[in-house]
């Protein structure tokens, strides 16, 4: 295992069998699996270059503020290579990783319900199970990258530790609060590095190339996106007044918390 700026655990002798692999059934389950240096060695390399942007220090900063640990690990059974990492889970009381009020969820889109609510003090643990060099279909390839894939999964992180994780739908192709807010923040990490295919929805395969003109009426993309999005975008600042108010700071091509 290797320790990254305190808060960061890469630990690659234990990692996480897919719900769907035999014999496993529910939630995912934690298994012991053989330490790996390379992983591990990766996986600090994509930190040091997620820390040496305005967007990633931004993010990374924030863990630090939150102070609790987070745990990279990998999936262990490679017929169940992902995509994209899964969402990122907490680790100790269900009922303390979530928002205030919010019942629990489990799952990338908020789909299960845990019946429990939460208690927004946030969960002791964050864990993200991260899968690099898996396998993409053409769309996914055209916008997926580790080091942004990671970014997004740390903004999971984020929300569960912070207690303001929350699986309620906000009734658009994001599907919830969670993934528009991950999402949100890959995108503008995206444009920040100077990559100009971003995603546009929670769907994989929904990416397109940045512009800063629309194609109707001339509109910039943000005042767009501020424009349908208000809501969630209110939501998001209200519950991530510190995370939110660093990014708006960033010039990027794309980015509509910047006003």
């Amino acid at each position: 295992m290797i320790v990254w700026r305190e808060q960061f655990r890469i630990d690659s002798s234990h990692g996480f069998l897919p719900a769907d692999t035999r014999g496993v059934s529910g939630a995912n389950r934690v298994v012991r699996s053989v330490h790996s240096e390379a992983y591990e060695q990766h996986v600090v390399r994509l930190l040091n270059r997620i820390a040496s942007c305005r967007v990633g220090t931004i993010v990374l900063n924030r863990v630090a503020a939150i102070g609790r640990p987070i745990r990279i690990v990998p999936r262990v059974d490679l017929r169940h290579r992902v995509a994209q990492t899964p969402a990122a889970l907490g680790f100790g009381n269900q009922t303390d990783r979530i928002a205030r009020g919010i019942r629990g969820r489990e799952g990338e889109n908020g789909e299960v319900d845990s019946g429990r609510d939460g208690t927004g003090r946030g969960a002791n643990v964050g864990i993200v199970i991260f899968s690099p060099g898996a396998r993409l279909t053409a769309a996914q390839a055209v916008v997926y990258s580790e080091d942004s894939a990671l970014v997004h999964e740390i903004v999971h992180v984020i929300r569960a530790l912070s207690g303001h994780e929350d699986g309620r739908g906000i009734g658009t192709h994001f599907h919830n609060i969670e993934e528009f807010s991950a999402i949100l923040v890959e995108d503008i990490y995206r444009s920040s590095t100077g990559r100009h295919w971003l995603r546009e929805s929670h769907r994989a395969q929904n990416v397109g190339p940045f512009d800063d003109r629309t194609r109707v009426g001339g509109e910039n993309v943000n005042d767009l996106f501020r424009r349908i999005y208000a809501k969630p975008l209110a939501l998001f600042r209200r519950q991530e007044p510190e995370l939110t108010a660093g990014l708006a700071t960033v010039q990027a091509r794309f980015n509509p918390l910047r006003t």
